[in-house]
């Protein structure tokens, strides 16, 4: 074509295109474009697609009118499977709506159609990929109608439906992800159904199917972790772990299956099935000797084993057993021994398990290991490192077992290892001696010991919060300790130091013990202001203990702030200082004239004149003056009363009780008792559900003053429950505080018991209640009060075993 002609050939293009253009532009005003115009099962198919987005986003509501207009559309289809696929569509729609009844006719008329289609004959019957289809989405349906049963708790048809689905899938190589979504739903349903035998396999296998793509070791290592933080209970983990010795068994993988199959043999001693973990394990040992492996590769594959063989044969009792094999491992495999015996200790005191003292049995078996035998030249700076801290875990627990002897022993093994090693577990472990020996009593050898920490604490490097957590422990502990040697002003500069330390690095321990401090001192509008910055330090960490939280809160609830007077203040504190100089006459008249000043400052119902009130009984109830303090406290709390929402101090509300209890007009002693229950039954039960540890010395007090109050009322069982509760809070706190006052307290609840008890006539427990108080009298320090207390222990002692040996008593 020549050059000229091609401007022709273009004019003629552009004259076709006009063309075509004015018939189309024709075709749309005889017939304009609309969704009418397009094949039905487009049409259906787009709706459903649109449904499905509005389901996704929780609008119920518009997918139905979408899902009903695809049903209109359909009723001229005759393609079973698209009209099986509306029904399903609007039963989703109304099962999210819980429009169940209609959820429920609309998944079975969509099964109906399919089970039409999948029956077919002849020319009409479906090929093998059409088939597969149907059966698929059939699986799917059945499983959703599964879902709608279980949740009206219908479990036995919901189960049924579950098993056809998983059936039905399976044969015709449906979504994997379906089958283990309908396993897991099926699982559950047999659970609740009270089939857990059959549930478990299907759970299992559930598992191991999620595990195939997974890496086993790191998931065995995962399931010990979520298990010791309590992220899933002991079934679970049992369950995922028999799944991936199955999953390890498929894949054939030695290594992982032994791994998993010991730790499912660990887990078993701990839910308290000490033999059928022994089941388990001997599976690893015919595993491994099967292998043929070489001595050294066995040590390797059995290391764990033999301790958990050791373990369980302690379980049941079988010591001599136990320490046969814990020789084995050790001398096989030192490095794995302190490996798993760290692993089980980690478990043991993260969190309760089935098997009871498991915590005592590891314990026990560490000691079985010969720690000391170890040659610390020999291991490695890790070995040595794990050593020191079984070392001292096992030291920690002997102590928590009150084996003082014991734990020493393996605390100072654990900070002869730790000795130019490693500063940290130094300073931790020489804490931990003190923490001992204040609790034995043993006050020099504790200071001496919390001072080695406090100097060897600057020099952990690097300088971490932990460390700082650790000073302000110490600060604290020490200054708790010279409070009991009664060096109160050592005691508040320590208290202080740890605030002091929290405040600068922001930590929130050390700020609370100053609070307690303050507080156990009856200065409690010190404490208010301590409380609150350590709740807002707390509150300010990444992860906060919601327990302290609500412990800080409820303390702050129990210190109301009221308007203060430094006239009233100064009186008051004059008051006190007279009291100290044993100048009572002074002492009163002064407190009288806090008194007149509060009154007529703030009025004589004011809450802050109460404030004054409370804190002149506080003052007279420091020097055991009851009757002074009494009608301080009376006039107190009857105006505090008045507002319900206003909680005091428990200690206020115990001394008032205290005080009712001391009066010597026994015309009242009646009227005392029910003033007396009806005031510390709330307070003893909140102080027994409370996690702060401030209330428990006044537990005891609050207790005995129940008990009496029963008693004289002729209540004696009652009293009896009482008197017996304070004997175990005395001992409770004995273990934290052994000063001479924690074991007078404990002798007098004693003493009380038994004079309940031979009211009951339960005489023999009497005499070994009486035998018991005396034996502690006798070793305190003789002063008149003592001693007349352990002369009419005695006396009260003869009684009872007179009384006991009377004929026809």
């Amino acid at each position: 074509m020549s050059i000229k002609d091609q401007p022709k050939l273009l004019l003629a293009i552009y004259a076709l295109l006009g063309l075509l253009a004015l018939i189309f532009a024709a075709l749309l005003y005889i017939n304009p474009l609309n969704l009418d115009a397009t094949p039905a099962a487009t049409r259906i198919s787009t709706l459903l697609t649109q449904a499905e987005l509005l389901r996704n986003k929780k609008q119920s509501a518009d997918a139905e009118k979408l899902c009903l207009d695809a049903l209109k559309i359909s009723d001229s289809s005759t393609d079973d499977m698209q009209k099986a696929q509306v029904y399903h569509a609007l039963g989703l729609t109304y099962f999210q709506s819980q429009k169940l009844d209609e959820a429920d006719s609309c998944y079975r008329k969509a099964l109906s159609y399919l089970d039409q289609q999948i029956d077919q004959e002849g020319k009409n019957r479906l090929t093998l990929e059409n088939l597969r289809r149907a059966q698929n989405l059939h699986a799917q349906i059945e499983g959703d109608l599964a879902d709608l049963l279980a949740s009206e708790s219908k479990y036995e048809e919901a189960e049924a439906r579950y098993r056809s689905a998983i059936e039905r899938n399976d044969q015709y190589l449906g979504s994997l992800e379906l089958q283990r979504n309908f396993s897991n739903k099926l699982a559950s349903v047999l659970v609740k159904a009270g089939k857990n035998g059959q549930a478990d396999p299907l759970q299992v296998e559930a598992y191991a199917s999620d595990y195939a793509t997974k890496d086993l070791m790191a998931e065995t290592k995962l399931i010990q972790e979520e298990f010791d933080e309590g992220k899933i209970d002991a079934t679970k983990r049992r369950l995922q772990l028999k799944a991936i010795v199955l999953a390890s068994q498929r894949k054939k993988r030695a290594v992982e299956y032994v791994d998993a199959q010991t730790d499912l043999a660990k887990a078993l001693l701990e839910e308290g099935q000490p033999k059928e973990a022994q089941k388990e394990l001997a599976v690893v040992f015919d595993f491994v000797k099967n292998g043929q492996f070489d001595h050294e590769s066995e040590s390797i594959w059995l290391g764990r084993a033999r301790v958990i063989q050791a373990a369980i044969y302690l379980a049941l009792h079988e010591d001599k057993e136990a320490q046969r094999v814990m020789d084995q491992a050790g001398k096989a495999n030192p490095k794995l021994v302190l490996m798993s015996l760290l692993m089980h200790m980690k478990t043991a005191n993260s969190r309760d398990v089935g098997l009871k003292n498991y915590a005592d049995l590891m314990t026990n078996l560490a000691a079985m290991a010969h720690l000391e035998k170890f040659h610390k030249a020999s291991l490695s700076q890790e070995d040595l490192t794990n050593l020191t801290m079984v070392a001292y875990q096992t030291g920690v627990d002997y102590s928590r077992m009150g084996k003082t002897t014991q734990a020493k022993r393996f605390l100072k093994l654990a900070l002869d290892l730790a000795q130019g090693t490693n500063a940290w577990m130094q300073a931790e472990i020489t804490t931990h001696l003190g923490r001992d020996e204040a609790t034995q009593g043993q006050y020099a050898e504790a200071e001496k010991d919390y001072q080695r920490a406090l100097s060897i604490l600057p020099n952990v490097k690097p300088l971490n919060n932990l460390v700082y957590l650790s000073l302000s422990a110490n600060y604290y502990e020490l200054g708790d300790l010279y409070s009991k040697m009664h060096n109160e002003t050592k005691a508040k500069e320590y208290f202080k130091k740890a605030y002091n330390n929290d405040i600068k690095h922001k930590n929130w321990t050390g700020i609370l013990a100053y609070a307690q401090y303050l507080n156990s001192h009856g200065d409690y509008k010190a404490a208010r202001p301590i409380y609150e910055q350590a709740l807002a330090n707390l509150k300010a960490q990444a992860n906060p203990s919601k327990k302290y939280i609500q412990l800080m809160e409820s303390k702050l609830q129990r210190f109301p702030v009221f308007a203060s007077d430094k006239k009233v203040e100064a009186l008051i504190a004059e008051g006190n200082k007279f009291l100290t100089d044993k100048n009572k006459t002074a002492a009163r008249n002064s407190f009288q004239n806090a008194g007149t000043a509060a009154v007529e400052k703030f009025g004589k119902e004011s809450f802050s004149t109460a404030q004054a009130y409370r804190d002149i009984a506080d003052k007279f109830m420091e020097v055991s003056d009851f009757e002074d303090a009494r009608p301080y406290y009376q006039l107190a709390l009857e105006i505090f009363e008045r507002d319900k929402k206003i909680l005091l101090p428990r200690a206020n509300y115990v001394n008032y009780c205290r005080c009712l209890s001391e009066e010597k007009d026994d015309s009242h002693k009646s009227a005392n008792a029910e003033k007396i229950t009806s005031m510390l039954l709330p307070i003893t039960a909140e102080i027994e559900a409370d996690p702060d540890s401030a209330d428990r010395p006044i537990l005891c007090l609050a207790q005995s003053l129940l008990g009496e109050a029963y008693s004289n009322q002729k209540m004696y069982k009652q009293a009896q429950d009482y008197y017996n509760r304070s004997v175990v809070s005395a001992e409770e706190h004995l273990r934290i505080d052994p000063r001479e006052g924690t074991r007078a307290q404990l002798a007098e609840s004693l003493r009380n018991q038994a004079v309940n008890y031979t009211k009951l006539k339960k005489f023999d427990v009497a005499i070994d209640s009486y035998k018991r108080a005396i034996a502690i009298w006798e070793k305190l320090k003789q002063t008149p009060d003592v001693v007349k207390k352990l002369n009419d222990a005695r006396v009260l002692l003869k009684e009872a075993i007179s009384q006991k040996d009377k004929p026809n008593t």
